[in-house]
C-alpha cells in the first residue's frame, strides 16, 4: 500500500489527476516491486484507487482507477474492448489509427497503434510489461491483425528497467506495412521509423493542407516521409518542396510518391537539409507548413524552446507571399497552447505581417484527452492567413 500525504493529495483526491509524484508519498507498505498494482490511500486512510507502481521514475505512481475498484480478472480485456468500440464510432477513413492513447483512454503507460494488419505497442512503464501477455491476446481478439509487433522505447526502458526487447510478439514481417489515409498510401517503417512509424496524429490535419493547396506553391518543412506534402499534391498544388533532415525520411518519402503515382499534382520536390538555413534564401510560397519535432521535452528547456520557435516562425511568415496560408505545430507537451499563441503573436510583430487566426489545431479525434489529464493534449497547433 502507498499513503499520501494529505497536505498533497488536492489534485488526485478532487481532480481525479492520474499521476502521484514522488513527493506526494509519505511512506510505503508492503515491500512494493516495480510495476506492481498497488493500492493508494490517503493519510486519514481514505481510498483512492490502484495505480502502478513506478520507483525509479518522478511519476511514482500511474492510476489505473479511482476508488474501491481493484481490477481484477478481464479489466485488461476490458478496456481494450471499450477502446475498439469508440473507435469504431469515429468511423475513421484510413486503416492506420490510435486503439490505446495511454491516459486518454484511462490505460496508462500503453500506447498501442493498428497500421492495416499490424499492431504496434508502445511501454512506458514496468507494470504494462508485467501484463504484455494479457493485452496482445486482447488485441487480437478484438482486432482483425495479423502481427503485433513492440517498438521499444529506449528512454523508458532505461527510467523503468524495461526487459523486453523490440520486434514481434506475434506474427512474422519485414517491420513495414503499407497503409491507407484517405485515399493516398503510405509505406510505415515500425522498425526504424519515429514515434510507431507514422504521424497518426497529424491524419485531420493532412485534410486541411490538402483543401488549401488547390493552384498553391507549397513549402513542407520538418517533412518526415511526406504525408503533408503528398495531402497537399492530391488537393492540387502546383508544386510541393519538402524539406527534411533524414536522408531514410526522404527516401521512404520518393518511395511514398511513386506508390500514390496518378493521385497527385504539380511537382514534388524532395530535399535534405536544415530547415532554419533553408528558410533564410528559399523564395516565397502559398502555403507553408510547420511540423517540427518537440522543442521542449521537459520544463527546463521551454525558454529555449520558445526562443527557437519564435526565430523559425519569424522566417516563416517572412517566407510568405503577399497573402498566404501557415499550417504550424508544435508537439511540445511542456509548450501549453497559451505559449505557443503568445509566440506566435510576437514572430508576427517582428516580422511585420498581419496574421489572423482562421482554426486552432489538434491531433486526431482517435487520439482523446482524458479531462482529468490536461497533459494529454501535447499537439497544438492552428492555421493562419498572413498578409
Amino acid at each position: 500500500m502507498i499513503i499520501l500525504r494529505k497536505e498533497k493529495i488536492r489534485s488526485v483526491m478532487q481532480y481525479k489527476h492520474p499521476w502521484i509524484f514522488k513527493n506526494t508519498i509519505k511512506r510505503i507498505t508492503g515491500g512494493h516491486a516495480n510495476g506492481d498494482l498497488v493500492e493508494i490511500r490517503s493519510e486519514d486512510n481514505i481510498e483512492i484507487g490502484y495505480g502502478f507502481y513506478s520507483p525509479n521514475s518522478l511519476i511514482a505512481v500511474r492510476m489505473v482507477c479511482f476508488g474501491s475498484c481493484r481490477p481484477e480478472g478481464m479489466w485488461v480485456d476490458e478496456k481494450i474492448k471499450s477502446a475498439v468500440k469508440l473507435r469504431r464510432q469515429m468511423h475513421i477513413n484510413s486503416n492506420a489509427f490510435r486503439l490505446i492513447n495511454s491516459e486518454g483512454d484511462f490505460f496508462p503507460g500503453l500506447i498501442v497503434d493498428v497500421y492495416n494488419s499490424t499492431a504496434v505497442i508502445k511501454i512506458q512503464i514496468r507494470g504494462i510489461e508485467k501484463i504484455i501477455g494479457n493485452i496482445v491476446s486482447a488485441v487480437k481478439e478484438y482486432l482483425p491483425v495479423k502481427c503485433i509487433y513492440l517498438k521499444r522505447d529506449e528512454k523508458a526502458a532505461r527510467v523503468e528497467k524495461l526487459e523486453l526487447e523490440g520486434g514481434y510478439l506475434s506474427g512474422t514481417g519485414d517491420g513495414r506495412e503499407i497503409i491507407e489515409e484517405n485515399g493516398l498510401s503510405f509505406i510505415v517503417d515500425i522498425s526504424r521509423g519515429q514515434k510507431t512509424g507514422f504521424y497518426l496524429d497529424q491524419r485531420e490535419n493532412r485534410v486541411i493542407a490538402e483543401a488549401i493547396s488547390e493552384e498553391k506553391n507549397v513549402l513542407n518543412l520538418f517533412s518526415y516521409t511526406g504525408g503533408f506534402a503528398l495531402f497537399a499534391s492530391k488537393g492540387g498544388a502546383s508544386g510541393v518542396c519538402s524539406v527534411e533532415n533524414s536522408s531514410y525520411a526522404v527516401e521512404l518519402s520518393e518511395e511514398n510518391e511513386k506508390l500514390n503515382k496518378g493521385k497527385l499534382k504539380g511537382t514534388l520536390e524532395w530535399k535534405r537539409g536544415d530547415v532554419f538555413e533553408f528558410l533564410k534564401s528559399c523564395g516565397t510560397f502559398d502555403v507553408i507548413v510547420l511540423d517540427p519535432p518537440p522543442f521542449a521535452r521537459k520544463k527546463q528547456e521551454v525558454p529555449g524552446a520558445l526562443r527557437g520557435y519564435g526565430t523559425l516562425h519569424e522566417l516563416a511568415f517572412t517566407g510568405l507571399k503577399k497573402e498566404g496560408f501557415l499550417l504550424t505545430f508544435s508537439c511540445s507537451g511542456s509548450i501549453t497552447g497559451k505559449m505557443f499563441k503568445d509566440m506566435l503573436l510576437r514572430s508576427a510583430l517582428v516580422s511585420g505581417r498581419d496574421v489572423r487566426l482562421v482554426s486552432e489545431l489538434h491531433a486526431a479525434k482517435d487520439h482523446p484527452v482524458s479531462l482529468f489529464h490536461p497533459e494529454g493534449e501535447y499537439l497544438k497547433g492552428w492555421l493562419v492567413y498572413v498578409k
